[in-house]
């Protein structure tokens, strides 16, 4: 399925069992990927269940997910929230993993579309032996 919003930008979500209410403006989805536009590439967010509000343009994952971009980054929580109107995927809690270290904390905010990742009371580990990423010091 395929989402253009008013501002051009395409969102995909991709399922093989998917249930419409046209009326109500609502996908329910299992098994689902999403693909969220990136200016360096795709975020790409996997996930059991999505339930998608066409209306609000937000898509509620309440069974977990995970997301992930080509940069090597990626997110996973127990429950997460896509809001397509502000760009901003939202968690209570996270595992957020780049290159060379991992981070745990609460209240994710990953705005795909400024490249910015922001977690609140983050607990990091620094894995020996791993590339930082590109201009990173440790």
């Amino acid at each position: 399925m395929d989402e253009a919003r008013r501002e051009r930008q395409v969102y995909r979500l991709i399922s093989d069992n998917v249930s419409y209410s046209i009326r109500l403006g609502q996908a329910i989805a299992s098994d689902v990927t999403l693909v969220l536009k990136e200016r360096e590439g795709d975020v790409i967010v996997t996930a059991p269940v999505a339930s998608w509000n066409m209306k609000e343009g937000r898509i509620d994952l309440a069974m977990g997910a995970s997301a992930a971009n080509g940069a090597g980054w990626t997110a996973i929580s127990p429950r997460a929230s896509v809001d397509l109107e502000s760009e901003v995927i939202t968690a209570e809690e996270a595992s957020l993993s780049g290159p060379g270290l991992t981070v745990v904390g609460t209240k994710l905010r990953w705005r795909w579309q400024d490249g910015k990742v922001e977690l609140d009371s983050p607990r990091s580990s620094i894995l020996p032996g791993r590339d930082l990423a590109p201009g990173r010091q440790g």
